[in-house]
């Protein structure tokens, strides 16, 4: 995250960020200056933050960023316990399907100088601030990604239609599919199930 960045975020010019980064904000308004230092916090940003350590050494630091925590109890149990096993600490951040919670949440893991992060997007949109993670020469994993190279991608769609098919070739012939509300998952394995019997 640049001082640009913040500008932007803030809807004020580049040298008003700077004024009130460096204290020198006695004749910029209040209401101005709390926007800013709000974003400069929610973002953490820091002055010539963007400039990575001239040092090379690793943190032994990972981070997983996902939408969503509450289902993925064993996914992230396996990824602590890989980590651990080769001597790494892992940073969670949840975004939800906040866009702007995503950047802060990436905002922190560049502050951060983490290794390398497993990223699951909240949209395809998500993919334009990888840039920040590219400035900082982080690696990243990308998961469930529209992105197809150079992500790993569990296919719901194909798990649906197997299970489908495995019901199929018991030869039962009253199928139904229970599936979750409003989740995107779900409607990837129901189609899955619709291929399979249609």
């Amino acid at each position: 995250m640049t001082i640009k960045d913040i500008a932007r975020l803030a809807d004020v010019s580049i040298s008003t960020v700077s004024k009130i980064v460096n204290n020198k904000d006695e004749n910029i308004n209040v209401e101005t200056r709390n926007r800013v230092l709000k974003i400069v916090k929610d973002y953490n940003y820091v002055p010539y933050g963007s400039v990575k350590s001239t040092s090379e050494a690793r943190t032994f630091i990972l981070g997983l960023l996902i939408p969503s925590l509450s289902r993925t109890n064993l996914f992230l149990n396996g990824i602590i316990s890989a980590a651990q096993e080769h001597g790494y600490s892992v940073m969670v951040y949840e975004s939800g399907t906040d866009p702007a919670n995503e950047l802060k949440n990436i905002s922190s893991l560049c502050k951060n100088n983490v290794d390398g992060v497993i990223w699951e997007p909240v949209h395809a949109q998500s993919l334009d601030n990888r840039h920040y993670f590219e400035e900082q020469n982080i690696e990243i994993c990308l998961i469930n990604s529209d992105e197809k190279q150079n992500s790993y991608f569990i296919d719901f769609t194909e798990i649906g239609y197997q299970a489908t098919q495995m019901l199929v070739d018991y030869h039962h012939r009253k199928l139904g599919c229970l599936l979750k509300e409003n989740s995107p998952r779900s409607q990837a394995v129901l189609e899955g199930f619709r291929k399979c019997l249609f």
